[in-house]
């Protein structure tokens, strides 16, 4: 008789302090989404993280642990004066100490469950998961999305940038595999001294169950259109951050508004450039022709974007675009013609009217035509939906992710 298959464990570590487990972030939803499709694959997972959450309200269907650092950090930190006017470096400083916890915290779980293989998301300061790996001789994966140190010294303040490039680098060398989210993180990777053998592309994925295309919603909590049925509502969905290209589509959509009264905006999501929106939406041309739903909890969102007639994801014209557009998944999952930048990642998913429009970042005027394109040609919009929802289904779902890191570490299980 066969021996069965024994069924695999693991630790899944997110040490960002950014990122609430059981938040509404991307980051947020793409552990518990990856999580969830480990387990429903058969692959046991302890979430060890830095930050739980609560803000949304959601349980963990997962077993998770909250790591903090040790009791005495703050009050050793505190004595340093250098610290007192410098938040930064503090936060900086804090994280680092973090790992000692959360090696402990990997020991001890690993004494309890004897897990297989640690799979980390990469963080600024965390070397905690490729120290513990090599402790245990355990596979040891690490997920990159962006190029954390590059990301944080342009958008934010980084003030031990020779360290967290250190912890970059040691993070990528001693993974046994890297999980990339789009070509353009891989050729950072090898960029960064890492052998693109090493390096496996894995883009987002989806819930296609909850994602689907279905009958169009007209009202909801957050919505109605119900009352006035010829509108025909663009959609957007994201954090509202100046890279997202937000405030270029409010800028198209005044333009379409100035030609046809029955153009919405939908916006859901919440950010920086709320207060522009705000702000445009109380101008007289547009009174009540703007929607900002802010942000919502996840299982909210596939019913917003049924209520919209096209989606949008106006990126601008960036130097690097690393991204994997969680949103795109989503959108495309849920049937809706995609009218987005060609850009990154995007130019490999979407085929130019095939699954969704394409348009150069940054042009306003072939957005707006592309939009106007997709309403005055209803039979088009519905195809291009159809044919994006069947490609994502086929091709971009959390489990499909799932069953490709279970069959990495089976592979590196075996050389080791």
């Amino acid at each position: 008789m066969k021996k069965a298959k024994k069924k695999l464990k693991t630790v899944y570590l997110s040490a960002d302090r950014g990122i609430p487990v059981l938040g509404n972030k991307g980051a947020s939803v793409h552990i518990r989404s990856l999580v969830g499709a480990l387990q429903l694959c058969g692959c046991q997972a302890v979430v060890v993280t830095a930050n739980l959450g609560k803000e949304s309200g959601l349980k963990a269907s997962f077993p998770a642990v909250e790591v903090r650092a040790d009791n005495n950090t703050k009050d050793i930190l505190c004595g340093w004066r250098e610290l007192e006017t410098n938040q930064n470096l503090l936060r900086e400083i804090e994280c680092l100490y973090l790992n000692s916890a959360l090696e402990r915290e990997l020991l001890n779980l690993y004494s309890q469950v004897k897990y297989d293989f640690i799979y980390e998301r990469y963080s600024l300061w965390s070397i905690a998961g490729a120290t513990v790996a090599r402790k245990l001789r355990l596979p040891f994966i690490l997920e990159v999305n962006s190029p954390l140190v590059e990301e944080q010294r342009q958008y934010r303040n980084l003030e031990l940038e020779p360290l967290a490039l250190a912890v970059a680098q040691l993070n990528f060398h001693l993974a046994d595999k890297i999980i990339a989210v789009s070509k353009d993180v891989q050729e950072y990777l090898v960029r960064s001294d890492i052998h693109k053998s090493k390096v496996v592309v894995m883009p987002n994925g989806v819930d296609p169950e909850r994602f689907k295309p279905r009958k169009k919603v007209t009202k909801s909590k957050f919505f109605d259109q119900s009352a006035e049925k010829n509108k025909f509502v663009i959609g957007f969905v994201g954090s509202l951050k100046p890279w997202h290209g937000v405030r270029f589509l409010a800028q198209a959509f005044r333009k379409l508004h100035s030609k046809d009264k029955s153009y919405h905006l939908l916006i859901v999501g919440d950010g920086p450039e709320r207060a522009y929106l705000e702000q445009l939406a109380r101008k007289e041309t547009l009174n009540g022709s703007m929607t900002l739903v802010g942000a919502v909890k996840h299982d909210q969102i596939p019913d917003l974007i049924q209520a919209m007639d096209v989606t949008v994801a106006p990126y601008p014209d960036l130097e690097n675009f690393y991204f994997s557009p969680l949103k795109l998944f989503e959108y495309m999952a849920s049937g809706k013609p995609v009218v987005t930048s060609a850009c990154g990642q995007i130019k490999s998913l979407i085929r130019h009217k095939q699954e969704g429009y394409l348009v150069p970042p940054g042009d306003q005027a072939k957005l707006v035509q592309a939009i106007e394109t997709i309403r005055n040609n209803p039979r088009l919009a519905y195809l291009m939906g159809e044919k994006a929802a069947e490609k994502v289904r086929r091709n971009f779902t959390w489990q499909n992710n799932a069953r490709r890191v279970i069959g990495l570490v089976e592979r590196l299980r075996q050389k080791k």
